[in-house]
């Protein structure tokens, strides 16, 4: 990320940072025949010290660089005026290397003198000259050329040799300009603030000649420190530890992001246009033979008709091609040029076409604009520099009209034309002496209609049908013939029914797609029809989810982070939008989302549901009435926003219907609940145990418990009774010796706790001690059957089959377990009591039952019945 040096407001000053180099050189020129020096810095400039870091704007810094100085200064004289550059900053890791080992600045070679005063490396402390005038490349880049624009500029790439993490870069350059339109007349804009930290900001401006700046602040109070020293005047900027600020989504043009000071020797907008109306005026004169080749100029037509024949002819027949070399940049062709060649750029198509309008007897002028930021222009101060286009301002019985020349294939007959809307524009006529708003007209009725009308009558046996018509009405008619004008009907209808087939497979054209186009009326309708059979379909996505999709309103108003914003909102403007979808058909379960509205002075949105006879029709509507939207309308505006994305495109299932509980979900909502119920009984049926156990657990040995009730319980849990009946060992263990064991995770290990447990029961054997080895036998068969049951039940978990046998193998771990719930018994023998309290069929062995039916049920139901 660059440090800003020039914002948009300079369309050709000639110090832009360019960030990307699109590259379409020219070779490499000698330096010795380009405008391009190597020479001390001019003995005007004031050397600033480089300033220490900052800790806390090192923590901030982004890509590796850390910016410390940024120093411009200027010198403003009667026909010159010279700009001074200074940057430094420092290397922080690797990535900041490709930013700060390289220059790369671009300059008019007719109008400009580009040198480079000094390229140093600080390094511990030690400065190293890296200046090396043979290693600099000078080439010619047009990077717009394929769009028929060319400015000549070069551009100069200097790379730093042996720049190193930890370095301080430090270079100057200058430039000197001699414009041969504005001779010593500077204008330029100042950033305050960028995304970037910056340690410290110098700017100062020397101007002779008694002469002053004016001067436009946008988001920020920085004012500067006005000297006066004989015949000059000096203006100085200075800021120090400049925090990065964020970028702010969705801003209008007349909201700066960043805080920006704009400077210029023009008094006013006046001035700009009084500097230029002789060069027009000058230039402003048809070929002599103008009535013969333009019948329109002259005939019976009406005034309206002729205006219309104007437009289209430079519009349809001049073709678009800039060249903005020299004084190209500013100053258009005269129309005779034009005609003769067959192409111009925007000054010299509204140049033609005013000089047309004029013969024909109508009020004519070329506007400056600036398409970027329009809008803010009176927020700036007064500059040739600050429009990049032009076009046609025709004031007709005290109506203002705006035609954009540049533009082609538009419909309508003057004065019914879509309009060119850029805020405001700068008329080149004697005696303009301000910017003029240019109002746009709010469309009367919707310019993009879309109805989508699908037909599901056959949707469960032969198929569906949609047809879809759109009406393209103003400028949106004359987008979409531009768009179609390089394209065909073959086309169109491919990518029509492509885009329509991502959604609905199967689909195909019912009819050919249907185009007409009125220029005249400039209203375009397109009328589409598609069909799909059940077969394509059948058992798809779409057959029990259909898809919906309002996209003549979609990704228009996105939503805004509303943390710490400042910002207005900006709108899409003017549109008056609308899609409508017929759903025919359906039956009348179906009622579809609830109907939203919005509406502010600024923008409204109308989503709206009806339902007849089976049909259902769903309407979106948007409308914006500004540009921008303020901030208290944040909520609102987000409102819409979610509601386009929630409800801008839905599935709804075709011709549902109401089907009444069959005994299999009847009886599969009972398990589920039943389960339910279990889940929640059985923590407190193991605390009542629990408790039951503490109190008869002095009365036996370990945990005696008949044997058909550890089967029985063992069975229906799937063997988790018999690890529950470890556990109440090991706890009976730990009470009566007072160990530091752990009976829970002895009990969850139980294929490694299980011989030390037998060991533990035959310690208690007084006589007839049962043999080691049918330990060793027992605890080796729990182990692998416990290991191996797990393992396959992941391996053949997509082979019922198999997986049964695994299930029933598995039931047979807890049979290891029986031994030695027989040989604990024998422990208890003299204690009938301990056998007979553990062994009852009280009530929360009936719960255990309960569960272990439900699990049992629920892995039937799963194991039969289809995925």
């Amino acid at each position: 990320m660059s440090l800003p040096i020039n914002p948009p407001l300079s369309l050709r000053l000639f110090c832009a940072f360019c960030l990307t180099a699109l590259f379409c050189f020219a070779a490499p020129q000698s330096l010795a025949r380009e405008p391009i020096g190597f020479d001390l810095a001019p003995d005007w400039v004031i050397a600033a010290e480089i300033p220490a870091e900052d800790p806390e704007q090192v923590r901030l810094a982004q890509d590796g660089v850390h910016y410390l100085l940024s120093d411009a200064q200027s010198r403003i004289e009667q026909d010159v005026f010279t700009h001074y550059r200074r940057t430094t900053m420092k290397v922080l890791n690797r990535a900041g290397l490709e930013e700060a080992a390289r220059l790369q600045y671009s300059f008019d070679p007719l109008d400009d003198v580009f040198r480079i005063h000094t390229v140093t490396i600080i390094r511990d402390g030690e400065r190293i000259d890296k200046l090396d005038p043979d290693t600099a490349i000078v080439a010619r880049r047009e990077s717009d050329m394929a769009n028929g624009v060319t400015d000549g500029d070069l551009t100069v790439y200097y790379e730093i040799p042996d720049v190193r993490v930890g370095d301080i870069v430090d270079y100057a350059i200058s430039w000197e300009t001699r414009s041969p339109i504005w001779p010593g007349a500077y204008s330029r804009s100042i950033s305050t603030e960028w995304s970037v930290p910056l340690q410290q900001l110098n700017v100062r401006i020397l101007i002779n000649g008694g002469r002053a700046l004016t001067i436009r602040n946008r988001k920020t109070s920085l004012e500067p420190a006005v000297t006066e020293a004989g015949e000059w005047r000096e203006y100085i900027w200075k800021q120090t530890s400049i925090a990065p600020v964020a970028q702010q989504s969705k801003t209008p043009q007349t909201f700066a992001n960043w805080g920006e000071i704009s400077v210029s020797t023009f008094s006013g907008w006046g001035d700009v246009s009084k500097s230029l109306v002789a060069a027009y005026a000058e230039r402003m004169v048809l070929p002599s033979d103008a009535e013969r080749r333009f019948d329109w100029l002259t005939d019976a037509r009406s005034s309206n008709e002729r205006i219309t024949a104007a437009i289209r002819y430079v519009q349809d027949e001049i073709r678009y091609v800039a060249d903005e070399t020299g004084v190209g940049s500013h100053l258009p062709r005269t129309p005779e040029e034009v005609i003769a060649r067959g192409w111009g750029d925007c000054k010299d198509k509204s140049l033609l076409l005013a000089a047309l309008l004029r013969r024909i007897g109508v009020e004519a002028d070329v506007a400056l604009v600036d398409t970027d930021e329009g809008r803010a222009l009176p927020q700036m101060a007064p500059s040739p520099y600050a429009f990049d286009h032009a076009i046609v301002l025709i004031t007709l019985e005290g109506t203002r009209y705006w035609i954009d020349p540049t533009r082609y294939d538009q419909g309508g007959v003057f004065p019914v034309i879509a309009q060119a809307s850029y805020g405001y524009g700068l008329p080149i006529r004697a005696g303009a002496d301000a910017l003029i708003e240019m109002e746009a007209i709010q469309p009367a009725a919707p310019e993009k209609l879309v109805r989508e009308v699908f037909d599901f009558s056959g949707f469960d046996e032969t198929g569906f049908t949609l047809s879809v018509t759109s009406d393209y009405v103003g400028k949106e008619a004359d987008s979409f013939r531009r768009s179609f004008s390089a394209n065909s009907v073959s086309q169109l209808s491919t990518d029509y029914l492509a885009y329509y087939q991502k959604r609905y497979p199967g689909l195909t054209e019912a009819a050919p797609i249907d185009v007409s186009d009125n220029r005249d009326t400039n209203t375009i309708r397109i009328i589409e029809s598609y069909r799909a059979e059940r077969a394509d379909y059948e058992g798809d996505e779409i057959d029990t989810s259909f898809p919906l999709r309002a996209d003549a309103v979609l990704g228009i108003m996105e939503s805004v982070p509303s943390s710490g914003r400042t910002a207005p909102i900006a709108l899409s403007y003017p549109i008056d939008y609308q899609h409508i979808i017929v759903l025919e058909q359906i039956g009348d379960t179906f009622d579809g989302p609830d109907p939203f509205s919005a509406e502010t002075d600024h923008f409204s949105f109308v989503r709206g549901n009806t339902f007849t006879g089976g049909d259902a029709t769903f309407s979106y509507r948007l409308k914006t009435f500004a540009p921008e939207a303020p901030l208290a309308e944040m909520e609102t505006y987000n409102g819409v926003a979610e509601d386009l994305d929630a409800w801008g495109y839905f599935d709804f299932i075709p011709n549902a219907e109401d089907e009444p509980l069959t005994a299999e979900d009847i009886g599969l909502f009972a398990l589920v609940l039943a389960m339910f119920a279990a889940i929640i009984y059985l923590p407190f049926a193991i605390y009542a145990r629990l408790k039951r156990d503490d109190a008869v657990m002095d009365q036996g040995v370990f945990h005696p418990v008949s044997l058909p009730k550890f089967l029985i319980l063992s069975v229906i849990s799937l063997g988790l009774y018999s690890v529950f009946w470890m556990w109440r060992c090991w706890r009976w263990q730990k009470r009566t010796d007072s160990s530091n064991i752990m009976p829970f995770w002895r009990a969850y290990f139980s294929f490694i706790w299980f011989y030390p447990l037998f060991a533990a029961i035959r310690e208690e054997q007084e006589a007839k001690k049962t043999p080691v080895f049918i330990g060793v036998l027992l605890a080796v068969a729990y182990a692998v059957l416990t290991i191996f049951s797990t393992i396959a039940e992941r391996v053949f978990e997509d082979q019922p089959l198999y997986l049964g046998l695994v299930a029933i193998l598995s039931l047979s771990v807890f049979f290891c377990v029986a031994p030695l719930v027989v040989w604990v018994n024998r422990l208890n023998v003299d204690r009938p009591d301990a056998i007979a309290a553990n062994s009852r069929w009280h009530g929360h062995a009936f719960g255990m039952l309960a569960v272990g039916a439900l699990i049992w049920g629920l892995a039937a139901y799963g194991t039969v019945m289809p995925e």
